[in-house]
């Protein structure tokens, strides 16, 4: 199942080329009842002292508010195939389990939705070509590349299995992922343990400047500036938030994620949610069946990017201090 509407709609800004007063007045509709549904849900993050809780709490709130407002639907594998045509699909379905009674009702079915098919695919190609030449006058480039990878994609095989440490094939979803995980893991693993232990060692020499502010908390603005320097059109993470879920949701849910961000730094614990990251591998030349063929890009929470920003920007203050 995916969303209808992607987490874009929720935003209330529009680009300078938008025409159709209608569009806009739909997305800031979505952005309002989304947060009123997402303000309602956040209220029961009071009561709760424990982070990881808080956390788990936080992201089921704005999962269930999204869900609330943006209307499911089934996943199409072809995007070209109308409603009209599926459900005419349905129906052939349904005449294809009483064969023995209406077998020339089923032919003629199977032909019309051949028939439907191909004229669903002609016309979403023809308005795709005229979308990208759209676009292409109001120079919104984004927009027309995705249409073109559309159009000039081609089908491309996709392997189920892999091969362990010893070589051998294993094809069980199961196995293939901890076979992944395992792989990556080695890949991070620190074998110099004397270059770990002097690295340590001189951190620990570096001592910062002194400071006449005692309350070294994360502050308001220090949160507002992460959340603006989150970049749109990201894939989510294992909480499946996304940042324009994290915009939209203003004042009352950037409070909650302050919070959030000051009692970790306190407690010096960070949320296991914040910790999980998903690993997409991305086939290179070489076979198929070598985890060393494939390049890894990880996804990770974006609340706990936003502490991360945080960190590194006060990092690069200490480092500067240093004159690194």
């Amino acid at each position: 199942m995916q969303y209808k509407n992607s987490s874009t709609e929720a935003e209330t800004q529009t680009t300078k080329t938008e025409t159709q007063p209608g569009s806009i007045r739909l997305r800031t509709n979505i952005a309002q009842q989304y947060r009123q549904q997402l303000d309602e849900a956040l209220n029961s993050l009071e009561a709760v002292e424990d982070l990881d809780k808080r956390t788990d709490i936080l992201l089921a709130a704005i999962n269930s508010s999204i869900e609330e407002v943006l209307p499911v639907e089934e996943r199409i594998r072809n995007k070209w195939i109308s409603k009209e045509t599926l459900e005419k699909v349905k129906q052939k379905r349904k005449l294809k389990l009483q064969r023995d009674q209406s077998e020339s009702a089923e032919a003629r079915k199977c032909n019309e939705v051949r028939k439907a098919a191909r004229g669903d695919k002609q016309k979403w190609m023809e308005d795709k070509c005229n979308d990208i030449q759209k676009y292409h006058a109001e120079y919104r480039t984004r927009e027309v590349y995705k249409l073109i990878k559309d159009l000039s994609k081609k089908w491309q095989a996709k392997t189920s299995a892999i091969k362990d440490k010893n070589g051998k094939p294993i094809m069980e979803r199961e196995k293939v992922k901890q076979r992944g995980t395992e792989y990556c893991s080695e890949l991070y693993e620190i074998t110099d343990m004397s270059g770990k232990e002097s690295f340590l060692k001189e951190l620990s020499e570096m001592t910062p400047p002194p400071s006449d502010n005692t309350d070294d908390s994360i502050l308001w603005e220090e949160v507002t500036d992460a959340v603006r320097r989150l970049k749109r059109n990201k894939s989510p993470g294992n909480d499946g938030i996304t940042a324009e879920m994290i915009k939209t949701g203003r004042e009352k849910l950037l409070g909650k994620i302050h919070s959030l961000c000051n009692q970790a730094w306190v407690e010096c614990h960070v949320p296991e949610e914040w910790l999980k990251s998903v690993l997409v591998p991305i086939p290179k030349k070489g076979v198929a069946l070598e985890c060393k063929n494939y390049q890894t890009i990880s996804l990770i929470s974006h609340t706990g990017k936003i502490f991360m920003m945080i960190l590194q920007k006060r990092l690069d203050v200490q480092l500067e201090a240093h004159g690194r």
